[in-house]
C-alpha cells in the first residue's frame, strides 16, 4: 500500500524529474496507482496533458494536484489548473478516494488580506473566493480594474474560511495541503486542528520545500506530518524516494524560523 501514492514535492514547472522516477518504477514493476502534487506546478499546459504524461511514464500512474501560491503568479498558470481540462483533478476542498485511500485536499496558503491565523483575531475578513471576487468585479467597475483583477487572480490561491469549514470533520485516512501545521517552524495550528477533526493519520504537506524530522519535536498528534522537499518524492508511510533539492542544507529548520 505504501507503493501506491507518492507525494510530489513543489515543481515549479518542471516533471522531468517525476517522469524519471516513474519510469524506472515502471521496469521494476513498482510504480504508483496515483501521484498527488503538493502545490506550485506552475503549469504552462492544462492539467490533463499534465496527467497524459504521467500516465505514459507510469504506466497508467494517475494524478491528482492541489494548488499552491505559485499557482496564481500567471494567468496561465491558474487557467490551466482551475479552467481547462483536467482542473477536476484538484483536490482542494474535497476528500476523493484514490487507491483505497481517502485523501483530502486543502490547496492555498493563509493570506492577511483574505484569512490569517495572526489578523483581526483569527476571524476572516472574506469567508468566500465567489465574494471577494464578485466584489472585486464592482470595484473594477468603479475604474480600479486593474487592480482588482490583478488581486482577483493572486487571491485564487488563498485559502478561504468557506473551504476550511467544508472539509472541518470529514472523515479522511491523509490530508494533503499546501501550508504545514504547526509542527514546522512556519506553520499553523488550523492545520492541527483540520487534521483532528477528519481523524487522518498522516499530514503530507508542500510550500516550504522541507524534508524535515517532526519526530524530534516532541509532537503528540495521533497523526504523522511529512514536508516534501523541493522536487521531492515520497510514498504513502512517509519514506524519502526521491530527495528534494534542499534536503540536506535545510535538515536543520526545525529551529526559529
Amino acid at each position: 500500500m505504501a507503493g501506491a501514492l507518492w507525494f510530489l514535492g513543489d515543481v515549479h514547472g518542471d516533471i522531468s524529474h517525476v517522469n524519471f522516477e516513474l519510469s524506472r518504477a515502471r521496469r521494476n514493476g513498482t510504480a504508483p496507482q496515483a501521484v498527488i502534487f503538493m502545490g506550485d506546478l506552475e503549469a504552462d499546459r492544462p492539467f490533463a496533458k499534465v496527467a497524459e504524461n504521467i500516465a505514459t511514464a507510469g504506466g497508467g500512474t494517475e494524478a491528482w494536484f492541489i494548488h499552491g501560491n505559485h499557482d496564481s503568479d500567471l494567468e496561465l498558470f491558474a487557467r490551466n489548473i482551475f479552467d481547462e481540462a483536467g482542473s477536476d483533478r484538484n483536490l482542494h476542498g474535497r476528500v476523493v478516494t484514490i487507491a483505497g485511500v481517502r485523501v483530502a485536499g486543502l490547496g492555498g496558503v493563509f493570506e492577511k488580506a483574505i484569512w490569517h491565523p495572526e489578523v483581526n483575531d483569527g476571524e476572516p475578513s472574506w469567508l468566500s473566493f465567489e465574494d471577494y471576487a464578485a466584489e472585486q468585479k464592482i470595484r473594477a467597475g468603479r475604474g480600479e480594474a486593474v487592480v482588482a483583477v490583478g488581486r482577483t487572480l493572486k487571491h485564487r490561491t488563498s485559502i478561504f474560511y468557506d473551504v476550511y469549514l467544508e472539509l472541518h470533520g470529514c472523515p479522511a485516512d491523509v490530508l494533503v495541503a499546501h501550508e504545514a501545521p504547526a509542527c514546522h517552524p512556519r506553520g499553523y495550528g488550523l492545520l492541527d486542528d483540520l487534521a483532528q477533526s477528519m481523524g487522518v493519520s498522516k499530514v503530507f504537506h508542500g510550500h516550504h520545500h522541507d524534508n524535515l524530522d517532526y519526530s524530534t519535536t516532541g509532537r503528540v498528534e495521533p497523526y504523522s506530518v511529512h514536508g516534501i522537499g523541493y522536487r521531492g518524492i515520497a510514498d504513502l508511510d512517509g519514506t524519502c524516494l526521491r530527495k528534494g533539492a534542499y534536503d540536506e542544507e535545510r535538515e536543520a529548520r526545525l529551529g526559529p524560523a
